[in-house]
């Protein structure tokens, strides 16, 4: 039942994992896409060690489908969810690029001041 999430927690709490599912949960999309910048930067952490890490074990070319070498199936580090509220947003992604107020979401990191009440 998350509705929205903390910059400075969020970003201590993707350092610590290693998938993050945030679908089905009725998220307030508000007009200046913050919440939607502050999930598309878990979104690239997460996908960014992903990646790094499957080179690292030496899985050659990697794929979020089937890994050929392993045979399994490799699922996405981030599975995103949608808008609920407000109404004319419900059904958009919570990743979603495009900002109404200007045309973008701009990814932008929490200062280090506004996180350093945030103990770990």
């Amino acid at each position: 039942m998350i509705k929205t999430v903390d910059d400075c927690l969020l970003d201590r709490l993707v350092s610590h994992l290693r998938y993050l599912n945030v679908r089905e949960n009725p998220f307030h999309c508000d007009p200046n896409c913050s919440l939607q910048a502050r999930l598309r930067r878990a979104y690239f952490t997460l996908v960014k060690r992903f990646v790094v890490e499957r080179r690292r074990a030496g899985a050659g070319h990697w794929s979020f489908q089937k890994d050929r070498g392993l045979r399994q199936l490799v699922t996405t580090p981030f599975i995103g969810g949608k808008c609920w509220t407000p109404v004319e947003r419900r059904g958009e992604s919570v990743i979603d690029w495009k900002c109404p107020s200007n045309g973008r979401a701009m990814l932008v990191s929490p200062t280090l001041d506004k996180c350093n009440h945030i103990s770990s």
